[in-house]
């Protein structure tokens, strides 16, 4: 349920003002059985949130001021809480015929825990470890501020769009894990942490090359550090990770098959604190795509990819084929189609996937994935 009432006045101060009252209600309940220890647990969950919105726009030349106050009372089965979030963004327009736009935004927000989180009975996995929840209440909330810079830019004559976003985040109370082992059996606890921020990069550029060829670009950096507990004694992880991507498209005006061929370079590096563990992976991918429509009757898209995988332990190189062809004449009520992913491989693949555990331990495993070939028949009314 929302109300809203908006004031404006003249135009010659593009001011604009807000304020919205909104109410939500949720309720949530669920049952946890363990079958090992025949445990079970019942948990029931109502919210009311009432909300409060105020709602600020002004122009001042070329810049757009904004800000926005929300205040919650929010009701967690009978305990109240109350808080306010805040967002404030300043965003500057230049005029040019490549059109650009800067843009600052400041927002804290406060987030509650999820509603399975709270269960407090342990839950038993197959190999006889187990998760519980500790110190965790539907009170409990995750106070997150983040600050976040935009430059878009965007030539529509010449087919340019440029975007980039630098982010910054830090999580105060975050939600986090104790982690005991005992030899072959561990338990992991939901705890609350205190540190959690990330940086986030990504830069995307797409350009059109004569008339014919378009050329995207992209480039995602991030790096996020979180903190957990093992065995009661504090341990920071870090995860870095960049990827680098280039693609370019064919679009010609009179021919029935087009192309794209690009590539895709991603590194990863993990490294935990207490036991001054690493690891690293590395992918490199190639691949190239045709797409063909013919006639408007014979439609498909094949794509090849040369993949490789390396880690500090492991080298894996594959070639993945796959694609989709669908075949429908001039206003039949029937399609046939064939899909099919992986066909070089169809009984095994493998995969890497490292990482590092919450143990600390480097863990890479070879994952085997098979690929398929399906076919289909479609009947339009």
């Amino acid at each position: 349920m929302t109300l809203s009432k908006r004031h404006k006045n003249s135009l010659q101060n593009a001011q604009m003002l807000f304020l919205l009252l909104k109410y939500s209600y949720k309720s949530e309940n669920a049952k946890l059985s363990e079958f090992f220890t025949s445990e079970s647990e019942v948990k029931n969950l109502k919210t009311h949130d009432f909300l409060n919105e105020i709602i600020i726009k002004k122009g001042v030349g070329s810049y757009d001021l904004s800000g926005t106050l929300r205040s919650h009372f929010l009701n967690f089965n009978q305990i109240e809480k109350n808080y306010f979030e805040k967002n404030l963004q300043v965003q500057y327009k230049l005029k040019s015929k490549a059109s650009m736009v800067f843009s600052l935004e400041y927002a804290n927000r406060y987030q509650s825990p999820d509603f399975l989180d709270l269960f407090y009975n342990r839950n038993y996995n197959p190999t006889l470890s187990y998760n519980q929840n500790l110190s965790l209440l539907p009170e409990t909330l995750i106070n997150t501020h983040s600050l976040k810079f935009n430059f878009i830019s965007f030539n529509l004559s010449k087919g340019h769009h440029f975007f980039s976003i630098l982010a910054y985040e830090k999580a105060n109370s975050n939600l986090s894990k104790d982690v005991i082992n005992f030899g072959l059996f561990s338990q992991s606890l939901n705890v609350l942490g205190n540190l959690n921020d990330r940086w986030l990069l990504v830069i995307s550029d797409d350009r059109r090359i004569g008339t014919s060829f378009l050329l995207k670009s992209k480039l995602t950096a991030l790096t996020n550090r979180t903190k957990n507990f093992i065995n009661q004694q504090s341990n920071e992880t870090d995860l870095k990770n960049i990827e680098i991507g280039q693609k370019i498209s064919s679009k010609f005006e009179k021919f029935p098959v087009q192309f794209d061929l690009g590539y895709t370079f991603t590194k990863s590096f993990f490294k935990q604190s207490l036991f001054n563990t690493s690891s690293n992976q590395q992918n490199i991918k190639v691949s190239l795509g045709l797409r063909a429509n013919i006639r408007k009757e014979w439609i498909g898209n094949v794509l090849g990819e040369y993949f490789i995988q390396k880690t500090q332990q492991n080298t894996l190189k594959n070639f993945l084929l796959g694609g989709q062809i669908s075949y429908r004449k001039d206003k039949s009520v029937l399609e046939y189609n064939i899909a099919m992913n992986n066909i070089l491989n169809l009984n095994s693949f493998n995969y890497i996937n490292s990482s590092v555990s919450l143990l600390g331990i480097d863990e890479t495993s070879i994952v085997a994935l098979h690929g398929y070939i399906t076919g289909g028949l479609k009947y339009y009314f």
